[in-house]
Order: C-alpha cells, then sequence, then structure tokens
C-alpha cells in the first residue's frame, strides 16, 4: 500500500490522468458533429467582447459579485461527512494542469503551476483535508484543473452549442446547462415558426420592425434571462470568455482499484475581460475555497477581491 500511495501521490504524468482529467473538468460536451435537436440556430444573447465596456442594465457591480461557484455531489459523496478539525479528511492532491478552451488570445499572462499547487493544498488544509502520510493513509484523491474558457472563432461550426454548454456547466453547473439546453430548443423553434410565414400574416398586418421586437421580448431566451439576477449574471458570465478552477474529490480506494468513483466537484469561474489569469486564478482558488466540497442546490455568486 505504501508504494503505490508514493506512486500516487507522485506528480510526474501516469496512465489515468487523462481519464481523470475527463471526470474532473465536468463538461457537457456532446459527441463532434452532434447537434442539439433545434430546428434552427437559437437567438443567443449578445456577448461582449473582452475589450468592450457595454454592461447589461441590470448587472451586478464588478467591485461586489463577479465570479461564481458551484459545487456538485454524488449519492455516495452526500454520504460522507464535511471533515473538521477534530476528523480531518487525509487526502492525496494531483494537479491536472491547465487547459484552455476556444479561441484563446494570445500572450495570456498564465500563473505558476507549483504555486498553484501549493495554494489549493493550503486552502484545503484550512477547510481540514489534510496531507495523507505513513501514519494516515488517504481516504480521498483531489484532483485540480484551472484554464480560460473562450468564446469559438469565427470559423468555428457548432449548432449544438457545445462550447457554450460547457460553459454553462461549468459557471452554473450540470442542472442550469440542462435548462439553458432546453431553452436554446425552444428558441430555434419558435424563430423557425415564424419565419416560416410572413409576420404580418401571423400577427394581423403588424409592422415588421415591431412585430420583431416583440417576438423578441417573448422569446424563451429572454424569458429565461429575465426570471432573475442570478440567470441574468449567469448568462452574461457565459456568453463571454472565463477563467475556471474545477476541484473534483474521489473516493480513494475506488482509484486505487481504478473505478474512480467521484463524491463531489466544485466549480468557480470569474469573468476574463479585463484581468489577467495569473491574477485570477489564484484568487479563484483563495475565495471560492469555502464552496470546496459544499453540496449546494445552485450555482452562488461570490467578490474575487483581487479584482
Amino acid at each position: 500500500m505504501a508504494l503505490l500511495y508514493e506512486f500516487v501521490r507522485d506528480t510526474r504524468p501516469m496512465r489515468w490522468t487523462a481519464a481523470l482529467l475527463a471526470l474532473g473538468l465536468g463538461m457537457v460536451s456532446a459527441p463532434a458533429g452532434e447537434t442539439s435537436g433545434a430546428a434552427s440556430a437559437p437567438n443567443l444573447p449578445p456577448s461582449v467582447s473582452r475589450d468592450s465596456s457595454a454592461q447589461s442594465g441590470a448587472q451586478l457591480s464588478r467591485s461586489a459579485l463577479d465570479s461564481t461557484a458551484i459545487t456538485e455531489s454524488t449519492e455516495d459523496g452526500r454520504q460522507i461527512a464535511a471533515p473538521t478539525a477534530d476528523r480531518p479528511a487525509y487526502v492525496v492532491t494531483h494537479s491536472g494542469g491547465q487547459h484552455d478552451f476556444g479561441q484563446v488570445p494570445a500572450g495570456e499572462k498564465v500563473p505558476s503551476a507549483e504555486t498553484l499547487d501549493q495554494q489549493v493544498e493550503q486552502a484545503l488544509g484550512r477547510l481540514h483535508f489534510l496531507r495523507a502520510d505513513a501514519s494516515h493513509p488517504p481516504s480521498l484523491l483531489i484532483v485540480f484543473s484551472w484554464g480560460v474558457h473562450c468564446l469559438p472563432g469565427d470559423e468555428f461550426e457548432d449548432r449544438g452549442y457545445r462550447n457554450l454548454l460547457d460553459r454553462a456547466a461549468l459557471a452554473g453547473g450540470s442542472r442550469f446547462a440542462d435548462e439553458l439546453e432546453k431553452v436554446l430548443v425552444q428558441d430555434g423553434a419558435l424563430s423557425s415558426a415564424v419565419s416560416m410565414r410572413p409576420i404580418g400574416i401571423r400577427l394581423g398586418g403588424m409592422r415588421p420592425t415591431l412585430a420583431a421586437s416583440l417576438f423578441q421580448s417573448i422569446s424563451p431566451i429572454e424569458t429565461f434571462r429575465r426570471r432573475d439576477l442570478k440567470t441574468e449574471y449567469l448568462l452574461q458570465q457565459i456568453t463571454n470568455d472565463c477563467y475556471y478552477v474545477v476541484i473534483s474529490a474521489f473516493d480513494y480506494a475506488s482509484v486505487v482499484r481504478g473505478k474512480q468513483q467521484l463524491l463531489w466537484r466544485t466549480k468557480l469561474t470569474t469573468l476574463a475581460r479585463g484581468v489577467s489569469m495569473a491574477d485570477s486564478i489564484p484568487a479563484l482558488i483563495e475565495n471560492g475555497a469555502g464552496y470546496y466540497g459544499r453540496d449546494m442546490n445552485e450555482p452562488e455568486l461570490f467578490a474575487n477581491r483581487s479584482r
């Protein structure tokens, strides 16, 4: 057991790293070439470029809440009590490294991987997740990854909106991504229905510009956006580039058996506009630590004090 423990604790590449990364990122991507089933491309909320100062009228203040956190637990994970000072959890941590998605801007200033390793371990330690040793065998393997998730380039053809849904799962969790996908399908179906017949016929001779405005106001995506301020912020977050940190906890014994039993996964995101990865990733690790392993029904917004 000691030899196996030392092997898993080693930070060099391991055979099962790729599988853990796929689990650790927790994306909702469809297979390549697969579509969402919408009749036509839905009308997405307008995105804001990283260099633009345009803001939604109801946007939350950047000085207050500018980041999102969601922890999703499996049924097995919910059965495990949170560690305490009297009963800490002993863990092995493994860095999955940096993974970027979409059209990543050139010249990105990246943080030091060694510094992030130490920072994650320190944050876990404050939550009573302590490093395993010869006297305290590990019960958990904790894998963490980070990076930037960007909008696709103009040449990217993705009728299934995998890129958008991936970011939705990062910022709002799988449930939010599922909700958004259904809304996009409804929006696409409505757009197709409207385009099948002249607007004047459908709306009793109403002027086309007025009719278009009316349909925009009642579109499923617009209704979804207006349901609450949190949803509006999440939609702004996912239609822009964002930095992310994903921390996943696996049952250590299951990893030894090759089963990789996930217990919980914490996802932290923040807008990438006007800030560097080198500043934002450490801030997410530090300011989002209170959400590590905390079972949550929905995402929460929090302040990223490095801004």
